[in-house]
This record gives C-alpha cells, structure tokens and sequence, in this order.
C-alpha cells in the first residue's frame, strides 16, 4: 500500500475542497429547492411564506423563485433573521435577537401575528424553520414578562443543558412555541420546511416546535430544571405559570393526537448528517479512506471535559514526543557542525533545520582542512553548506553529492531517491529536491527552477537548476530543501567572494562578460553569500569552477572517526575563524532549559483540567444518588444488598457508556431509553433490580405506592416494606 505525503499547501487545499462541498451541499437554499421539486406541488391556494432562522433569506428566496416560476405570487412574505442578515426580495423582513431575546425579538412575534390574522381559512402556510427560531421571535405567554424570559433563556444556557432540554423548558413560555403557531393558524393548511441544527433532528426541538406537539409535561419540566438546580432560582412569573399548570388553573400545551396538528405537514430539508454524508462522499471520490463518527458531542459538560482533558493530556504527551524525534532524528547523521564564530543554537537551527538567517561564512580553505589539513585523519566525512538562496520560500542549499552518499538522515537510514538519481559532480547546474518541496511545488525530475536570491521572495531570479532526483520522505527538515550542486551555485551572480586583484580572477572565455565590480559593503548577516560578487551565468553549456580563493562556505557537516569529535572542537573553538558546535547537544539542551519547562507547564494544565472535570463528575454522581435516595433506600427495603445496589449503579452506568458508544438516540422515556441513572425513569435502580432479581407485579406495585413518599414518612413506608416482605414470603 502507498502512503501519501501531504504537502501543508495541498493539505489546507485538500480540507477546503471538502469545506466546501458540504456547504454546497447542504446550503439552506439549494436545499429547500430540492426538498420543493420533491415534494411540494403547485398549490391552488393563496400562499403566505413565514422564514424564522438564522436561514431564513436563503430558504425564503429559494420558495419565492419556485412559486413564481409556476406563476405564483406569496400573499405574504415574511422574514424573521438576526440582524445583519440578508435580505430577500419582496420580503418583509424583521430582525430578531440572538441568543438572548430582547425588544426585536418581540418585534418579531408581533409580525407573526399580524401575518397570522391575515391568513384565510383556506389559505397555506409555508414555515421555513431553521436554527436560531427560538429567540429570533420570543414573546412570553401570557402572564410572563419579556424581561422574566430573557432571564430564562441566560440561565439555561449557563446551565450547559443540551438543545432538547433547552426547548423542552423555554417552549412552554414562548407565545409560538409548543404547537401554539399551528394552534393560531388551524384549520389553514401549514407545511413546514425545516433545517435541522439538533442531534437526532426532533421536530418538536427545532425553533421550539412552533407547529409541532409537545411530548413533555410539566412534570417533565420540573425534572429538567431540578436536576440543572434551576427550579427554585426561576422568576416569580415563571414559577406561577408551572405551578398554575400543576393545578389545572393554566392548560397543559397540545400533546400529540390534538386535532390543531391534523392540516400540518413537515419536510425536514437538511441536517448535519447531511453535511457528514457529503464530506464522505467527496472523500471517497477522491480516493480517500473516511471514517464518518455519527456520534454527537453531546451530554453533560463535565464529562466533555473530562474527554478533553484526557485527550489533552495525550495530545501533550504525542505532540512533545514527535517534537523531539523530529528535532532529534534531523540532527543525527554527522557529529559536528563548523560555522563562523556567533550563536550556536543559531548556527544549529540554520544549517539542521532551515530556519533562521545565515550567520556568516568561513573561507573555503577553512573547509578544505577537513579534507586535505589538520583535521583530515580524523575526519570520516565533511560536506559543505552554502546557503542563502531560496525558491518559493522553500531553502535552496548548496552541497556536495557525498552529502546523500555518505552521511546519514537518522540512525542506520541512508537517503534513498523516490525518483532520478543524484547529481554528478561535474553536473554544475543540476539539483535534488526534498519530497515535501515536490509535492508542493510539482516539481517533477527534468524540470528546472530558478533560485531567488536571499531568504526572502523579493531578491533577483538566479539562473535556472534541472532536477535529477526527488529523495523519498525522510521525516526530517531535509523534506523541505532544495538541493543544488556546490559548484553551480558558487558560479550564481553574486555568489563569488570579491578579491582585491580583480584581473587575476580566472573565468571562462565565453563568460569574461559576466564579471562585476567590487563590492566592500557586503553583509554576511543577512545573507550567507548574498552580497558576493561573481559571475552570472546564463549560458551553462561551458563554464569552470570559481576559483578557490573566491569561495567561502556558510557551514561544514563533520562525521568523525570514533570518539574524536571532542578533539576537534576545542582547537577549533579556540581559534578565531570558527566554531563548532554539536547540533545534539544543543537541541538537548534546549529541550530540557525551554521546551522542557513549556511542555512540563502544559501537562500540568492538562492534569488539572482533568481533575476538575472529574470533581464534576463526582459532584454530578453524588447529585443523581440523591436523587434517586428513596428507590435505593426502597431496593435495601426489599431485600438486596448492598453489593446488588452497587451492581445496579455500575449497570446503569454501562448501558448508559455503550449507548452512547453506539450512538444511540432515544428520550429518557421512551422504552429503548438509555444513559446514566438520573437521565430517565427506564434506569432507575429499582427496575434495573427488577431485570436483575425478578421482582414480582405484587412487590412492584409496593414500589408504586412508596416512590412519592415524603422524606419525613421514609423510614415508616421502609419498615412497612419489610414487614410487607416477611409476610409474603411466609405467604
């Protein structure tokens, strides 16, 4: 199987080709436009188009051009966005507040009104519902202030309660919400279109149901904003309207089978799933593997966070250690690196890591000590480095052939050639390339490039170099260079050290016409050989070496023999030409001084975030055990154990893991409900007993009798049950 190296370029172009292809997929428009062609037919009636979402222009726009292409004109035409959204022709439009309603969203459920008291008995709705409904177009019912409202809207979501929940609560006190549209538009004929924004796309979730039934009661309610601890901290308006409800002073909302939703029909036109089914698709037409996770970030925030902080610790953990191989690997293959006098990290991430600007350069004699000198005997290899050319930001380096014959890119890996050769010594103007700079550039061998002078993009075009090889990934910064022969690049205008006898600089007699004149004002700081004088070359078909003395070398690779690496860099250091410098033990060192301390500082972060999302999870299970006080104190009543009590605690807990695992979508109450102990009645501790004991209708039933028990008769109806069970069993 071969494995794809992706450039950052064709990465980045790659994620934004899938960008967007969902969003042409799944865009409100185009989508309600499918979703028409599909299902709907040219209606007889007069047609009034409400749109309340954060995508109600598109979707508006798009039902405007469909009826007016069947030559149909909307009775009515109103737009409910939040502000700043565009506009459609023809259109009303009103903007709403988002996510907190304030004075425009009351001006917004006014214009609903005034189009609901215009549609005739015979008329059609056309609802096109999408995200952000909920507040773009809240008005309190009757008897709750607008102001009591928006303090709802801010708590719940402070509570971090999912989206069912949410609107499971705010729609009971929203004037359009829980059915209450469709009640007002009955018997008028209403289709809604909706954009789904919520996990499993419940109907009655979308914009709060404005024309869907309500599945939850009031004792539902009080269940969800017990467990978020926001029952007693309601406003007094909204207490009076649950408690009125409780006494059958204010009506219960319109539950599913009310005659109000018989004329109501609903397409649901897009949905995140969609979105996924797009992104896969177009990876698959690529030829990519996909994994498509259909599961939801979803469910109590300190369990999110304790994923994420186990995620982050890991990812702390992995990031540090790729880190370190790749800084580690990319300096291994050579012992020393020689450079000019200056700072070594400099000098290290310059020549290893193609960062950072040349420090200087040494005299091509210098070099030659490594080779023919001093230092030869002890020497297994030397290569030199110019540098201070690039091409499309990526570093051109100038070298020697022995540099990929002889040395190493990590331990035991030679460098191997995913296509050509390397270059020949007597090849001036030829080049290898790194695979990263030919997947991103296209480079491809026999093509040519052209190096730009200095580090920058803005220096003069050099003359142009043929690719001979393309090395296979190495995982080290060597991916990302260019790779020219030394001599060619010596012959590159401005490459040539300045010599005081200018006469006596050798060239070729066909490029005699390629000297310049001297330049003292050279600086070695910015460019490694940027300001040299020299010959330009852009005949390549005959042309000598530059002369040695008017060579200089930004870096030398040294591989020693044995252990004489320490031996060479002192007489060296001591010296005033150079330094030298061993790359790994600089990178050691910078590692433990600086990144050490920064990764130390971000896995303690890490650890914390952990911890304090697992006190939430603590807090959270001791909460949901007292909640549910009674049904275990009523299971230790009927005889189990504390070790079944604890195995039906743990059970709970794991039905709950691999349901959502699975990704299973079902309301507390529904029979297929699953999750932690407090998220529904199916889970309770008692009738997770009954599956594991067989509890019997009759001691069922006991259960029924005890399970609204005050407090203050608990410990009687306990010592009821047991009596109860002496006698059964003696029964």
């Amino acid at each position: 199987m071969t494995t794809t190296v992706w450039s950052d370029r064709d990465l980045r172009a790659a994620l934004e080709d899938v960008y967007h292809q969902v969003i042409e997929t799944i865009d409100a428009g185009r989508a309600m436009r499918r979703a028409l062609d599909q299902t709907a037919e040219a209606p007889r009636e007069p047609v009034h188009i409400l749109a309340v979402g954060k995508a109600a222009s598109a979707m508006a726009q798009a039902a405007a051009d469909w009826l007016r292409h069947k030559n149909i004109e909307p009775a009515q035409s109103l737009i409910i966005g939040p502000r700043g959204a565009p506009s459609a022709i023809g259109f009303e439009v009103v903007a709403g507040d988002h996510p907190l309603p304030a004075a425009g969203s009351l001006d917004a459920a006014g214009a609903v009104a005034r189009l609901v008291d215009r549609v005739a008995l015979g008329d059609t709705v056309w609802l096109l519902l999408s995200g952000g409904a909920s507040s773009l177009m809240a008005s309190p019912v009757a008897g709750v202030s607008s102001a009591d409202l928006t303090v709802l809207f801010d708590r719940l979501h402070s509570a971090g309660l999912d989206i069912h929940d949410m609107n499971a609560v705010r729609k009971r006190f929203l004037a359009w919400g829980a059915g209450r549209l469709a009640a007002a538009l009955a018997p008028a004929r209403c289709q809604a279109f909706v954009v789904s924004d919520v996990p499993g796309d419940s109907i009655a979730s979308i914009g709060s149901g404005p024309v869907s039934p309500d599945d939850t009661t009031v004792v539902d309610v009080s269940r969800i904003l017990d467990r978020a601890g926001l029952l007693d901290r309601l406003p007094d308006s909204l207490q009076a309207n649950i408690a009125g409800i409780e006494s059958g002073q204010v009506p219960e909302t319109a539950k599913p089978g009310d005659p109000v939703f018989d004329h109501v029909t609903v397409t649901v036109v897009a949905t995140n799933r969609d979105a996924v089914i797009a992104a896969e698709a177009y990876g698959r037409s690529r030829g990519w593997t996909v994994h498509a996770d259909s599961a939801f970030l979803a469910g109590e925030a300190s369990e999110v966070g304790q994923a994420l902080g186990v995620t982050l610790v890991i990812a702390v953990l992995v990031i540090h250690g790729v880190i370190t191989r790749y800084f580690s690997d990319s300096a291994q293959g050579y012992h020393l690196i020689v450079g000019a006098k200056g700072g070594k990290l400099q000098l290290v991430f310059n020549t290893v890591y193609h960062l950072s600007q040349p420090i200087n350069n040494i005299p091509y004699s210098y070099y030659k000590e490594f080779t023919e000198g001093k230092f030869a005997n002890k020497v297994e290899a030397a290569i030199p480095f110019c540098l201070g050319d690039n091409y499309q930001g990526y570093r051109i380096v100038g070298t020697t052939a022995q540099m990929f014959d002889r040395l190493e890119y990590s331990n035991g890996q030679k460098y191997e050639f995913e296509q050509g050769e390397n270059f020949k010594a007597d090849d001036f103007f030829t080049g290898v390339i790194g695979y990263v700079v030919a997947q991103d550039t296209g480079l491809k061998v026999g093509d040519t490039f052209e190096p730009t002078h200095g580090v920058s993009d803005d220096g003069h075009v050099h003359d142009p170099f043929t690719v001979v090889g393309i090395l296979k990934p190495t995982g080290t910064a060597n991916d990302r260079a260019l790779f020219i022969n030394i001599e060619g690049f010596f012959l590159l205008e401005g490459h040539a050290k300045p010599t005081k006898n200018k006469a006596a600089t050798p060239v070729a007699a066909e490029d005699t016409d390629h000297a310049h004149a001297e330049d003292d004002s050279h600086d070695h700081a910015n460019h490694g050989h940027g300001e040299h004088e020299g010959p330009s070359h852009g005949d390549h078909h005959h042309h000598e070496p530059l002369p040695e003395d008017q060579r200089e070398v930004t870096a030398i690779l040294v591989k020693t023999q044995g252990l004489y690496g320490g031996f060479i860099s002192n007489p060296i250091n001591e010296g005033n030409i150079a330094q030298a410098v061993s790359p790994t033990r600089e990178v050691t060192v910078l590692f433990e001084e600086v990144i050490g301390n920064i990764t130390a500082i971000l896995l303690l972060l890490a650890i914390l975030i952990v911890i304090v999302a697992g006190i939430g999870i603590m807090v959270s299970m001791y909460n949901s055990m007292s909640e549910r006080f009674r049904e275990i104190a009523i299971m230790r009543a009927l005889g189990a154990g504390r070790g079944t009590v604890m195995a039906v605690v743990l059970l709970g807990a794991a039905r709950g893991a691999i349901a959502q695992s699975t990704g299973s979508q079902s309301t507390p109450d529904s029979p297929g409900a699953t999750g932690s102990i407090a998220a529904g009645k199916d889970n309770s501790p008692l009738n997770a007993a009954n599956a594991l004991r067989n509890v019997s209708p009759r001691e069922e039933g006991l259960y029924q009798t005890f399970k609204d028990t005050p407090d203050t008769q608990l410990d009687k109806k306990v010592k009821l049950g047991k009596d109860f069970l002496k006698d059964f069993s003696n029964s």
